[in-house]
């Protein structure tokens, strides 16, 4: 059963779209700004989606 998406976000959302080999790391916790030195994890001020690249391309998850 599909959830309904919510109609409204409380601002942005961070979506990667990585290959399969990469769907394991934890893009999450990648600091904001790299070089800052009290950098803070992106998970701390956004909500994170990650998506497969592979099945994005598959025409077979596309409706029609």
């Amino acid at each position: 059963m599909r959830r309904p998406r919510p109609t409204k976000t409380r601002g942005p959302v961070l979506e990667f779209v990585l290959p399969l080999r990469l769907l394991s790391h934890p893009v999450e916790w990648l600091p904001m700004a790299p070089h800052a030195a009290s950098a803070t994890e992106l998970y701390l001020d956004y909500p994170v989606a990650l998506r497969r690249l592979e099945r994005m391309r598959a025409r077979r998850y596309h409706r029609h």
